[in-house]
This record gives structure tokens, sequence and C-alpha cells, in this order.
């Protein structure tokens, strides 16, 4: 029989005046290795709520690197749809996961290398990491959602993270 220990943590959050109880992923030990709950579905919370793409899912996985919400969401702003709102760049939830990578990583090599894995694994689940190529503002053919895209960058950003 194995013990699993259970650690949630409920945190008020005010968006747009409002207030939500979100909990905070839950880490767990299962024969000495530690697991972290999957934050996918949070990551999409937040974009429902009002955030952008990068900030939904940099913020999300912010307390990881020890930053605040607020910085991060500051020094994501500028990264809303496609940068500056140009749909011209790499999709915001890609940008998003590639700077939190940084932050957790703080190893150049493995962070590049991890980026990689992040942008190919989104290519190959949408065709494009281009914001205006997703939304199908080229051919007139949507590839993937915003709120989709956020799901996808945060999941392939968990499966870069390195165990903690």
């Amino acid at each position: 029989m194995s013990i699993i220990s259970f650690y949630l943590f409920f945190v008020s959050v005010i968006i747009n005046k409002k207030i939500y109880m979100v909990n905070i992923p839950v880490k767990y030990k299962r024969k000495g290795i530690t697991i972290m709950e999957s934050r996918v579905e949070q990551a999409a919370e937040r974009k429902k709520c009002g955030y952008n793409c990068a900030q939904a899912v940099a913020c999300t996985y912010c307390d990881l690197a020890g930053i605040d919400e607020e910085t991060v969401r500051n020094l994501t702003q500028g990264f809303a749809a496609g940068v500056g709102g140009s749909m011209e760049a790499t999709c915001g939830a890609v940008i998003g996961a590639v700077n939190i990578l940084g932050l957790i990583n703080k190893n150049p090599q493995r962070t590049m290398q991890g980026s990689r894995k992040i942008i190919n694994r989104f290519k190959e689940q949408n065709g494009t990491v281009i914001c205006k190529e997703l939304k199908g503002i080229t051919d007139g053919v949507v590839k993937r959602e915003c709120l989709d895209c956020v799901r996808d960058a945060a999941a392939f950003l968990e499966a870069e993270l390195p165990d903690m």
C-alpha cells in the first residue's frame, strides 16, 4: 500500500472585481516521487477570465519560478494577439510557456531544448505557432481557438518542467 500526501492551497483571486477561489495545484508524494497535478484547466480558466494567452499560461505557473502573479501578468501583457495585437508573431500561449520554462530552469541549454520541444509539439498539434495562421486570418480556416492554444501550451510546458 502506498501513502499519498496531499497539499491543498486555496487562494482568493480578484479578477474584474469578482472574487474567485482558486486551488493552487496539488503536489503529492507516491513512493518517494513528488508529482504535480496538471494546471492546464487553471490556465484555461485564467484565459476565460480576461487574461491574454501569454498571461494565462505564465501566471498559472509563476509560483514555480518564485515570481508573483502581478509581476508576471505585467511582464506578459504585450504578448496579446501574437505580440502587440499584430497577430504577426508567435502565439502568446507558447511565449508564456517558454518564458516560464526559462525562469524555472535557469539553464540556457535546457531551456533552449525544452523550448524547441514545446514549439515542435505545438506545431505538430496545430500546424503552426503563428497567431494569425492559428486564427484563420491568412486562409479563412481557424486551426485552433485561443482557449485550446492555452491548454496545449500549458500541457507542453508541464511535459518539460523539471521534477519539483
